[in-house]
Formats: C-alpha cells, structure tokens, sequence
C-alpha cells in the first residue's frame, strides 16, 4: 500500500525535523546561536585531525567546497526571499536535493583535504561519508549516527532508543533520536530489499547460465540449443539473505537525504506540494533542511581548516563570500563566518 502524499509528507518532514533537532535547531535559537554551539561541540568531540603531510590537491579541494557553498545559498536564497505558499511548498522539492549536494560536496572535500582522490559516484561518496564520521567512536549526532545490520551506532549511554516509535510522533528532544534512527533503519530496509532484488536477479541468470552449459553439452554440435530455460526468480536462501545483509553498507544521513533526492525527482514530487496542510509545516522543512546543510557545512570547515590551516581556509572562505554572497545577506554562510573569524 503506498502512502499518501499527506501521510509520507508527515512522515518525512518529522524525520528532516529530527535530524535538525539533533543537529541544534530549537526555535528559541538563531541560526548563529546554534552553529556556535555546534563548533563548541565539534572542537570537543575529537574528531578534528591534526594537519598530515599528504599532497592535497588544491584545486579539486576548493571545487568541492565552492560547489557546497554555492548549493547551501540557494538554499537559503530560497529560505529568505520565497514567501508565496505555493513556492514554498515547491521549493522544498528543490531544497531537499540542494541539501543531499550539500553533504554530497562537503564530504568529497574533506576527503580531499585528508589526501586522497574525490569519490566519483553517488555510493563511493556515501560510504565515505560513513567512514569519516560514522565509522568512529565519536557522539557527534547527526553526524555519527548510523544504522546496520547489528542495528544503531554512536547511541550516548544515557539515550534510549524506542524501537516501535511512530512516524507521526511529535518531534521533541526525548525523541528526536528515535525518530532519526528511525530514519536511518528504513532507509536500510529500502536499499537492502533492492540489493536482495538484484541477489534474486543474479541468483535466476546463474541458473539459466547451468542450464544452458548442461543443454549445450546433451545436444550434438551441429543443433543449436534450445530457447533460454524458463526459471522462475528464486527466493534467497537464510545464508544468502545473511550475507546480503551483512554486505549493506550501514545508513547514515546522507543515504537518508539521497532517499528523498531519488523520490523527490523520480518518484513523488507531490509529497511537498500536496502534503503539507498548512502553510507553516512547509515553511519548518525549509528552515530544518538549511540548518542540517549549514551544520553539515560547518563540520567540514572545521575539519578543512585544521588540516590546511586557519589563515588558509579564512582566506578562501572570504574570499568567495566576497565575490559570490551579496551584501544584504547576513545568513547562512555569514553566520559561520563569525565563528571561523573568532576561532
């Protein structure tokens, strides 16, 4: 049975509120307020290296990082200055895959800044992603959150996880860990029920492949074998569903936010046009999903700037606020921008 536009909107914009929760979003708190308690929390947490002597290569590291950059202020262009209901139920479709790149750029940079070669598909930089944050003992939530087969990673000792959550259930602090990893655990059951598709698939072409050699070898040379074998797809076997399991890489919101990119593009673009049912339920996924970008973003600057240097990086960052961000704009990447010019 598939969901309404309503209901998938409920869903969804309960998850995206989630992951801005933990993230810092409060709606007692500014923008700055919460990206300077975020780089408090980053500072402390451990996860920023100490500069290497790997060859960086410069200009793919500034690329990446002007195309996140770029991606974050259309965001918040469309954040600031769209006000009809109609655009902004519309923009939001736009806003989610502005948010995926955002990550999507970001993550490639700071792989870049570590010394290494920019992921070239969507799943390399995904599993990326993964090992730069997830794959850590690290509590930087969202960022470290994670969901595999043996279930949720980089949980703190004193949260509790609810399992049988709803997906309607208010978004509050208590549970905005629940509803995020409940995020995280149906994205993994959605790209594991395609990868158990594709083992069926493979499993179905083996079979025809035995048959074909089997007929190939009971029949003369000089006759031509018979039409291709009719084999059902076969079910998985426990082992072969175990090792399927066990070789999907875990989820992380950045798979989370590429879910909603392939639905909002390819699937159902109705759920932000035709869900919300009012106007300010749009308006919280637009300012949600700018908080995650912009959080996103600020982790990676950090990291970058550790490893190239402050001086470097507060050089390049103002450099194309200067030439790309008009003056009038005081959010966004300005907002972050005090805080590298204090740090």
């Amino acid at each position: 049975m598939v969901d309404s536009p309503v209901e998938s909107f409920k869903t969804h914009s309960n998850y995206i509120r989630a992951f801005a929760t933990l993230v810092g979003a409060d709606s007692q708190n500014s923008p700055l307020l919460i990206y300077s308690e975020l780089a408090n929390k980053v500072v402390q947490s451990g996860c920023l290296t100490n500069p290497t002597k790997a060859t960086i290569d410069d200009r793919q590291l500034f690329s990446s990082l002007r195309n996140a950059w770029g991606t974050e202020l259309l965001i918040n262009i469309g954040r600031h200055f769209v006000e009809e209901p109609e655009l902004v139920k519309l923009s939001n479709n736009w806003s989610t895959v502005q948010a995926y790149y955002v990550l999507y750029h970001s993550t490639q940079a700071v792989f870049v800044a570590k010394g290494n070669v920019r992921p070239m598909t969507h799943p390399i930089t995904q599993r990326t992603f993964h090992s730069l944050w997830a794959d850590r003992n690290l509590y930087l939530e969202p960022w470290t959150l994670s969901y595999g087969s043996k279930g949720t990673r980089n949980i703190p000792s004193h949260i509790t996880i609810n399992d049988t959550i709803h997906n309607w259930s208010r978004c509050s602090p208590d549970t905005a860990w629940s509803l995020a990893c409940k995020a995280l655990k149906t994205t993994r059951e959605d790209k594991l029920a395609k990868s158990v598709s594709k083992a069926r698939e493979k499993k179905k072409l083996e079979r025809i492949r035995n048959l074909r050699k089997k007929e190939a070898v009971r029949i003369r040379p000089s006759k031509s074998p018979e039409k291709t074998p009719n084999v059902r797809l076969p079910l998985l076997t426990r082992e072969e569903k175990l090792r399927v399991d066990n070789n999907e890489p875990p989820t992380t919101i950045i798979d989370y936010l590429y879910r909603l990119r392939i639905r909002t593009n390819y699937v159902d673009s109705s759920m932000f046009t035709d869900g919300p049912e009012d106007e300010l339920a749009s308006i919280q996924v637009r300012d949600d999903l700018s908080i995650i970008a912009g959080g996103n973003l600020l982790l990676a600057e950090l990291t970058v700037s550790r490893i190239v240097g402050h001086d470097v990086f507060l050089r390049l960052i103002n450099d194309w606020v200067c030439a790309n961000v008009p003056g009038r704009i005081t959010f966004g990447i300005r907002d972050r921008l005090h805080i590298h010019n204090r740090m």
